[in-house]
């Protein structure tokens, strides 16, 4: 395949997530508290095993080491191996993320070539529509 990233053609009744998070102006007066960060991973590891195919901590800074030094005991050996951090200093940026995406569809901020930038609305009326096709009655 010529540089086809891997999600696509996925088969969706396998779906996998890619979890992307900037950490663009993070700060350990803004992080979320530890418990917080310990029940999400306990959330993908317990109730969605194997959903996870690749996570990108995008832009972590320096102090992010002594944050993930604490968290990283309580993660899956086999989701452990799916973190990537990634900086767009790295000399594998553009490999990784090219591997996991179209970089013309990935925003700029997350390394992409895509000028749109993310719209929380409109994405959250996609999913509401897609959720219909899957949950027909409504609440």
């Amino acid at each position: 395949m010529d540089n086809v990233p891997r999600g696509a053609g996925v088969d969706l009744s396998a779906e996998q997530i890619c979890l992307v998070i900037d950490y663009k102006g993070w700060s350990m007066f803004n992080a979320p508290p530890m418990k917080t960060s310990k029940e999400t991973l306990s959330i993908f590891q317990n109730h969605y095993p194997e959903r996870l195919g690749a996570a990108i901590c995008y832009n972590p800074p320096t102090i992010f080491r002594a944050f993930w030094g604490m968290i990283s005991p309580f993660i899956d050996p086999n989701t452990y191996t799916k973190i990537n951090f990634l900086g767009p200093k790295d000399s594998n940026h553009n490999e990784v993320l090219s591997s996991l995406f179209h970089l013309d569809k990935l925003e700029n901020a997350l390394g992409g070539t895509s000028a749109v930038a993310f719209d929380f609305l409109e994405y959250e009326a996609r999913m509401r529509e897609e959720e219909k096709m899957f949950n027909p009655v409504q609440h």
